[in-house]
């Protein structure tokens, strides 16, 4: 023997480690975990026998053992059989689904699944864990979009009454634009989250003095008892002070309730039949016509602004009678 053949020999027979120093080392690692009784060390790539107390033997190499590895089946990564799989997918679904044609192979491979309601699919084994028939989720999402804009449209009526229809809704986010018909200029896309922050028919915006008094008086007699109201209010800002005139049927809060970029003050506000309210605008704007007004920022009605509302004025709102008064304004 050379003095390279003896020195390798003497360095491999120094290195080499026993069954004991192994077990020492692997219960370093892993504590009182596992049986080493049936351990034969056989080099760092034989495998060893370990005894696992819940799961028993399991052969496993020497040196992934110490590298930290264990019971596969403790891990989770023992391959299952196919009434393992089907118990617990079971358990997953409820007993939802009917298991006889499966044939576990591997979580990538695909199993034959029985809907109750939609019959036969096929799915990778590893997607039913958290996945189920395709047709009843789709079926899913329709009773939940469904149920959305039942929801959307009783929010709806209730803010607006019966002003829209909704018979070409169909809601499927509070960002997407739905289809609303409005009864005097066809149907309009806006998104609920609009509509339902007091936004309405684009058209009819801006446009009460476009109507015909018979329209608004007709509305108004299905749908408000035929009834209107006159606003005066005060609008400012901190370099800004002028007044607004208008007619609305919601009270001003919700009147405005999303586009006006003034804070204001209410001066007067006037319930009576809506043919009294409609004429009393218009003569109140006639009347004014000299003290018009254009704020320095738009918003609907900002044409119905006037810079300031004479005394007289005011009295005469004080002590208007539907009966009597209005003439007297002419």
């Amino acid at each position: 023997m050379t003095d390279s053949n003896s020195n390798g020999a003497l360095k491999n027979t120094q290195f080499k480690m026993t069954t004991r120093q192994f077990i020492e080392k692997a219960k370093k690692i892993h504590f009182d975990k596992y049986d080493y009784s049936e351990v034969v060390y056989c080099g760092s790539h034989g495998k060893v026998k370990i005894i696992c107390p819940t799961h028993g033997p399991f052969f496993q190499e020497s040196r992934q053992h110490l590298k930290g590895q264990g019971c596969l089946a403790c891990a989770g990564k023992m391959p299952l059989t196919t009434n393992e799989f089907i118990s617990k997918v079971s358990s997953i679904h409820n007993n939802f689904y009917d298991y006889s044609l499966v044939e576990y192979r591997g979580r990538a491979h695909k199993v034959k699944i029985i809907c109750p309601k939609h019959g036969l699919f096929e799915q990778e084994a590893k997607e039913h864990y958290r996945y189920g028939c395709y047709h009843c989720g789709n079926d899913k999402i329709k009773e939940k979009l469904s149920s959305n804009t039942s929801e959307f449209i009783e929010k709806a009526k209730a803010l607006h009454g019966d002003k829209y229809n909704y018979d070409l809704t169909n809601y499927r986010g509070n960002k997407i634009k739905v289809k609303i018909i409005c009864q005097f200029h066809k149907s309009f896309m806006q998104t609920p989250n609009d509509h339902l922050m007091g936004v309405g028919c684009p058209q009819c915006k801006n446009e009460i003095s476009l109507w015909k008094r018979s329209d608004y008086v007709k509305l108004c007699d299905e749908r408000h008892d035929g009834k209107s109201n006159l606003y005066l209010i005060k609008c400012y800002s901190s370099n800004e002070v002028f007044y607004k005139i208008g007619i609305t049927v919601k009270k001003i809060k919700n009147r405005f309730s999303y586009d006006m970029p003034y804070s204001y003050e209410v001066i007067k506000f006037i319930s009576e039949s809506a043919s009294f309210v409609w004429d009393l605008e218009k003569k109140l704007h006639r009347l004014l016509v000299d003290y018009k007004y254009t704020p320095n920022i738009q918003f609907g009605g900002a044409n119905e602004c006037f810079s300031v509302i004479p005394k007289d004025t005011l009295k005469l709102l004080d002590s208007l009678d539907s009966s009597k008064q209005l003439q007297l304004i002419a």
